[in-house]
């Protein structure tokens, strides 16, 4: 169960998707927030609340909680539903004589047992309460999970006739999606044999693959923001802009190619500019 929530409630594309829905939340909590200035207000309350709506608003498009308000102004569903989880919580905690003579549990001598039925009770009779506009129901929430698990389709590996993963089925796939094995032993060594130190020949590889860390690369792999060059601010810094683009690096490439090779020279692509430089360098 953790893991169908996970892939399928928890996962990146879903929380991009019900960014509204907890963007309103967060806006509702912030106007009742303002509407009581100069009021004792409480933090704890209020936080528990905005984060369970926005739990609820992105398992079924809504909340149930804010239909319902007591004298105060506040939810006053959540306020019972808070107060049971804290009593869950607390009995957990709670020193049970059950736990180290079990032989007593039957007895339930602290009546533990007793008041966690009791809560659970309370708790499916709240979920069970339909407000007329958003039902929830324990059937409807079956239905929800059966239709997580069968409507969607059960995951399977497509690379092989039955279905099912395996390292030899992963391997032809590999070996089908990439270029074949002589495309890449060809410019390797060419840059291998090149004469020159192998931290340079190691950066050449990664730059003839595109592999540089370039802050384009960067922002690709969501580790950065700004996917801009860090001198000229006006491209993205791809490994093309950073090695010969850039007009910093244009300057220096300048002073090295004569001016009758500067348009064959700024206007090959990335890897046929680095083949022809490592045949021919300047």
């Amino acid at each position: 169960m953790r893991k169908v929530f996970i892939r399928e409630t928890l996962s990146n594309s879903s929380l991009e998707s019900c960014y509204h829905l907890q963007r309103t939340e967060v806006c509702k909590t912030i106007r009742e927030v303002h509407s009581k200035i100069g009021e004792p207000i409480q933090i704890g309350e209020i936080t528990f609340l905005t984060v369970f709506n926005v739990v609820l608003s992105m398992l079924w498009g809504g909340s149930k909680f804010d239909d319902v308000k007591n004298q105060k102004g506040n939810s006053s569903l959540g306020v019972v539903f808070r107060a049971a989880i804290t009593k869950m919580v607390e009995l957990m905690g709670k020193p049970n004589i059950s736990d180290f003579f079990p032989v007593l549990a039957r007895f339930d001598l602290q009546g533990v047992e007793r008041e966690m039925n009791e809560i659970l009770v309370a708790v499916e009779q709240l979920s069970e309460n339909e407000d007329g506009a958003i039902p929830i129901t324990m059937t409807q929430i079956k239905a929800l999970l059966m239709y997580i698990l069968y409507a969607k389709g059960i995951a399977c590996w497509k690379h092989s006739p039955n279905g099912i993963f395996s390292t030899k089925s992963a391997h032809h796939s590999c070996q089908q999606q990439v270029p074949s094995r002589a495309a890449y032993t060809g410019d390797w060594q060419q840059i291998w044999r090149t004469k020159g130190p192998n931290r340079w020949k190691h950066f050449t590889w990664l730059a003839r693959r595109d592999r540089l860390l370039t802050n384009a690369m960067k922002h690709q792999r969501h580790l950065s923001v700004d996917s801009s060059c860090p001198i000229c601010l006006h491209h993205a810094e791809t490994s093309l802009h950073a090695l010969r683009d850039c007009p910093r690096a244009k300057q220096v490439w300048s002073e090295l190619i004569p001016p009758s090779q500067w348009l064959h020279f700024f206007s090959l692509p990335f890897p046929g500019w680095i083949d022809v430089n490592l045949g021919n360098p300047p």
